[in-house]
């Protein structure tokens, strides 16, 4: 129900959903679902708050039932790094928002070994500005 609510635009419903049912303390992939939506809906206050349940380890594990492999696991995580990022930087924490975009694409880069020299690179240097990263 929460896909088809992002899906379909439907962002304000999908927060409601998932906070009226405390999803996000039930599997990590309804915590990305709900600061997804925080993102898009341009709600920095509501996903501040929601990044410092993620940190304060109040959001439920990884459920493998609702994913489809571990490599999505790992997925999952960038995206969540990806979107932390774009919620600092619109908070105006640049510093703070480019150690996560570093960090989204060094777990990206991850699962696919082709990429270990460009993983290399990013994690020795990270020097880039966050177009280039878009998921």
């Amino acid at each position: 129900m929460i896909r088809c609510y992002v899906l379909s635009g439907a962002y304000a419903r999908a927060v409601h959903f998932i906070n009226s049912n405390k999803l996000q303390t039930k599997s990590k992939q309804f915590f990305y679902y709900l600061l997804y939506c925080q993102v898009q809906l341009k709600d920095w206050t509501s996903a501040k708050h929601s990044l410092l349940d993620y940190e304060n380890g109040l959001i439920g594990p990884y459920l493998d039932e609702i994913g489809d492999g571990p490599d999505l696991e790992i997925l999952l995580e960038s995206r969540i790094e990806h979107l932390k990022a774009k919620a600092f930087e619109a908070l105006e924490q640049r510093e703070t928002a480019s150690e996560y975009y570093c960090t989204a694409v060094c777990k990206y880069t991850k699962i696919f070994a082709f990429f270990t020299p460009i993983l290399f690179y990013i994690q020795n240097f990270c020097i880039f500005t966050p177009k280039f990263l878009h998921f």
